[in-house]
């Protein structure tokens, strides 16, 4: 593993034209905002097959929203 973080260094190094860059000092993050809608497994039953949305605020039920981000 040190010697691929090595290369990754040196390539940085070559790329910037700077020698004083170092791998340790750099920070890298990513940002997913994803909207998923799935099929319901328990609410198949006749009783809740055309109800797809809350009436209050017409929310979708079956919608999943995430947003996360990770760093190091």
């Amino acid at each position: 593993m040190l010697r691929t973080t090595d290369a990754i260094q040196c390539n940085m190094q070559l790329v910037n034209s700077d020698d004083s860059y170092r791998l340790k000092d750099a920070v890298a993050y990513v940002e997913v905002n994803a909207t998923v809608q799935v099929k319901p497994l328990f609410l198949a039953l006749p009783l809740f097959a055309d109800v797809e949305s809350n009436p209050k605020d017409d929310s979708n039920w079956y919608t999943i929203k995430y947003k996360g981000i990770k760093g190091y």
